[in-house]
C-alpha cells in the first residue's frame, strides 16, 4: 500500500510563513507508525505543491490530510481533490479538530476519521486490520458512520525526517529542525485542548533516541516542540546532562511553562551553557484574576520571575499574550506596557478562541467559520468595535524590538545566512502589523 501524508497550504496573518514555518512533524512522526511493507511520503502543501499532480505521479492508494481547527475548509476541499483525482482513493482525515468535531468531516469525501494521536494505528489500517477493532477510529459503514470507544495508545517513535527536505523550514529565516522529547501535559488551561488530545498524560520518550535524532538533524538550530517539556524535572535535567556529555553542538528553541521554569532553573542554566538560546513561554494576562479565569495555575509575580531568569542568561522570550473579546481600550494599552516593560522579545499575541476540545469550547461555541479559528480573528463578540479592535490587536505586534532580537540571535546563534532573510523576515511583520481583519 501507499500513503500520501497531506499539509494543508492555509496560512494566516497570525502564523506568516515569512515569520516561521517549522516542518509537519506530526506527518513525519505518523509516518514513523507505517511498516517497511508500506510506501510513505509526505507533501507540504505551504511549499507550493500540487495534489492533484502528485496524485496522478505517484498513485497513492490512500491520502492521509492533517492539520489544526482554522485549516478545516481546506482539508475538506483536499478531501474533495482526491475524490476528483481518483475515487478509490482512501481519504483519511486526522489532527486536533478531527478528532473533536469529527463532524465537520462526516462527508463522501472522507472514508476513515482518526481521533487522537495516530501513529500507532496507522499501519493497522493499511494492513486492512477489522477498523471496528481499532480505538478511536471514525470509519463508514454503509451509508453511517461508526466511531469506536477507547484511545489510541503511544508507543515511542523517530521521526521520518528523511521525507522532507530541511531546507524548506524556519524561524525568523534561520533554517532549523524541529523535534521533541515529550508529548503533552497534565495541566487543564481552559484555552487549550493539548491536555484531552494527549488524555491528561505526559508521555516521555527515550533521551537516548531523542539524543541520537538530535544529533542526525542536518541543521544548528532545533526547536523542540515539546507541549511543556519542563513538566518532569527528572527528565528534563537527565536530559540536558545527556545532551551536555554527548557534546552536542547545537542551538534550541523550547516551550516551557512558568512554573516549569522557576522549578528547574538549575537545569536551565546547564542548558543555556550548551546552546538553549530561547523559550517560548505562556504568559496569557498581566492580572491574577484572569490567570486564575484561564486555568492558569501561576501568578503575576511568578511571570515576572520567569521573564527575568530568561533574560539573566540572555535568552530569547517568546511570550505568548492572550487578548480577550471583552477587552477594552485599557486592556490592550496595559498589554502593550507589559510587552514593553518586561522586554518580552518576540510577542505572540493570539485572541482567546473557543477551540473544539477545551472547556471554552463547551461554555461558549463560536461561529463555525472555521477558517478564522486562527486565533488573530475573534469568532465570539467583541466589546470594541471591529475595526478598532483589530487595530489595537495588531499594533501589539509593533512591540518587538527587531534590533534586541538581532542582537540574542547573533550573540546566541551567530552571524550566518539567515541575516540574508530578514528583509523578508521584516516584511512578514510589517503584513502582522499593518493587517486588516477580512
Amino acid at each position: 500500500m501507499k500513503i500520501l501524508l497531506v499539509y494543508p497550504s492555509t496560512d494566516t496573518s497570525g502564523l506568516s510563513q515569512d515569520l516561521v514555518m517549522l516542518e509537519p512533524l506530526s506527518l513525519e512522526y505518523l509516518a514513523a507508525g507505517v511498516s517497511q511493507q508500506h510506501k510513505v511520503k509526505i507533501l507540504d502543501l505551504r511549499l507550493g505543491r500540487n495534489l492533484t499532480r502528485e496524485i496522478t505521479d505517484w498513485k497513492p492508494d490512500m491520502v492521509g490530510i492533517t492539520g489544526f481547527t482554522f485549516h478545516t475548509p481546506e482539508m475538506i476541499a483536499l478531501s474533495q481533490e482526491v475524490k476528483r483525482a481518483s475515487r478509490d482513493i482512501k481519504v483519511l482525515v486526522g489532527g486536533h479538530h478531527a478528532t473533536f468535531y469529527p463532524k465537520s468531516f462526516m462527508l463522501p469525501t472522507v472514508d476513515i476519521i482518526i481521533r487522537g494521536p495516530g501513529e500507532e494505528i496507522i499501519d493497522n489500517i493499511l494492513s486492512g486490520s477489522a477498523l471496528s477493532r481499532i480505538p478511536g477510529l471514525g470509519y463508514k459503514e454503509g451509508s453511517e458512520w461508526a466511531f469506536n470507544p477507547g484511545w489510541p495508545p503511544f508507543r515511542e517513535k523517530t521521526p521520518r525526517h528523511e521525507l522532507i527536505n530541511s531546507s524548506h523550514y524556519h524561524a525568523l529565516g534561520i533554517n532549523c529542525s524541529s523535534t521533541f522529547a515529550t508529548r503533552g501535559c497534565p495541566y487543564a488551561c481552559r484555552f487549550c485542548d493539548v491536555t484531552k488530545f494527549y488524555q491528561r498524560k505526559h508521555e516521555l520518550r527515550t533521551i537516548e533516541s531523542v539524543i541520537q535524532e538530535i544529533q542526525s538533524l542536518p541543521t544548528k538550530l532545533i526547536v523542540m516542540v515539546d507541549d511543556n517539556i519542563g513538566i518532569n524535572p527528572n527528565f528534563l535535567t537527565k536530559f540536558v546532562d545527556s545532551l551536555a556529555e554527548a557534546d552536542v553542538r547545537k542551538k534550541y528553541i523550547t516551550t516551557m511553562g512558568v512554573r516549569e521554569i522557576l522549578a528547574n532553573k538549575k537545569a536551565l542554566d546547564k542548558w543555556f551553557d550548551i546552546g538553549l538560546c530561547g523559550i517560548f513561554v505562556g504568559l496569557e494576562r498581566v492580572d491574577d484574576k484572569e490567570l486564575v479565569g484561564l486555568g492558569k495555575k501561576v501568578t503575576y509575580s511568578m511571570n515576572d520571575a520567569a521573564i527575568s531568569f530568561i533574560h539573566s542568561r540572555g535568552g530569547i522570550i517568546i511570550g505568548n499574550l492572550i487578548v480577550l473579546p471583552t477587552d477594552t481600550e485599557d486592556d490592550f494599552k496595559r498589554l502593550q506596557e507589559y510587552i514593553r516593560s518586561r522586554e518580552i522579545d518576540i510577542p505572540g499575541i493570539s485572541i482567546l478562541t473557543p477551540l473544539p476540545g477545551t472547556e471554552l469550547w463547551d461554555e461558549d461555541k463560536g461561529s463555525e467559520e472555521f477558517q478564522k479559528y486562527d486565533l488573530v480573528h475573534a469568532v465570539t463578540p467583541t466589546t470594541l468595535e471591529g475595526a478598532q479592535f483589530y487595530r489595537y490587536f495588531h499594533q501589539l505586534y509593533a512591540n518587538l524590538n527587531g534590533r534586541r532580537v538581532v542582537f540574542k540571535i547573533i550573540k546566541n546563534i551567530g552571524l550566518g545566512k539567515w541575516v540574508f532573510k530578514l528583509p523578508r523576515v521584516y516584511r512578514g511583520m510589517k503584513r502582522l502589523t499593518n493587517a486588516v481583519a477580512k
